[in-house]
């Protein structure tokens, strides 16, 4: 059973200062009402939520920095972290809006789920939007579990410790938008392939990119009306009775007869 501490306060514990970067520790459950600068890194320990408060039906949030899923040690709980998008009333719908050269991070499996604030019931997650900006992206083990329009970047790839064999999976709630969706950066043996898991159906104009040992799981229906691109030693695996079209195929691969 997860067990967390129901603490909605600051606990930003300064864990290293450089020339031009800030790195903090939430080792609590927080609430975020402010953006994150550029060269700002916030790691979300192991069993803390991060909660992302809405102000109304459009809340728009600086994401030049970086909110990390990482086992720090110093956790408030069991569980994964977690990214909790919360509505400001019950019952109410709320578009969350990214914007900056920021990235969500999953060095650790978290989740990206909707949330409440104190004193709120649970919303609706068919009610809860996450708009991810063009210069913003979602790398790592991370689950989503929101109606999620990805203008960005979208990928299992965790570009800072570059650890293969991660796993992204899309969970429930419609996904779309006009970004990539790849999966990068896996390396060659069983379990060592960065996966991505499709258990929404998802559309848009964006584009797919399986690169080398990526491994795609394809469990509802995806249409797209960007370019579907496959590297060589890529895997495809799509459930029966299940649609999956794009625009234009392109696989990519070397012949040696």
């Amino acid at each position: 059973m997860r067990q967390k501490r129901n603490l909605f306060r600051t606990s930003f514990l300064p864990a290293k200062r450089g020339i031009s970067s800030f790195f903090y520790e939430i080792s609590e459950d927080f609430t975020l009402d402010q953006g994150l600068d550029a060269g700002t890194t916030v790691w979300l320990d192991t069993g803390c939520d991060l909660t992302l408060g809405g102000d109304g039906y459009l809340t728009t949030i600086r994401l030049e920095g970086d909110i990390v899923f990482k086992d720090v040690g110093t956790g408030g709980g069991e569980g994964s972290p977690g990214i909790r998008l919360a509505p400001k009333d019950d019952n109410s719908s709320a578009v969350f809006v990214t914007y900056g050269s920021g990235r969500i991070r999953g060095e650790i499996s978290g989740e990206i789920t909707p949330g409440s604030i104190p004193g709120n019931n649970p919303p609706d997650p068919s009610r809860i939007v996450l708009v991810l900006g063009e210069g913003n992206a979602i790398y790592g083990s991370i689950e989503s579990n929101v109606l999620l329009v990805n203008n960005g970047v979208v990928d299992p790839y965790e570009p800072v410790t570059g650890t293969p064999g991660r796993t992204l999976t899309l969970w429930c709630e419609p996904k779309g938008g006009s970004g990539l969706w790849s999966v990068t950066g896996g390396a060659s043996g069983s379990g060592n392939e960065n996966t991505m898991i499709i258990r929404s159906n998802l559309t848009g104009t964006g584009d797919i990119l399986i690169g080398e040992y990526g491994k795609l799981i394809v469990k509802r229906n995806v249409s797209v009306l960007g370019t579907f691109e496959m590297r060589e030693h890529a895997d495809i695996l799509i459930d029966k009775d299940v649609l999956f079209e794009a625009h234009r195929f392109i696989q990519v691969c070397s012949y040696s007869p």
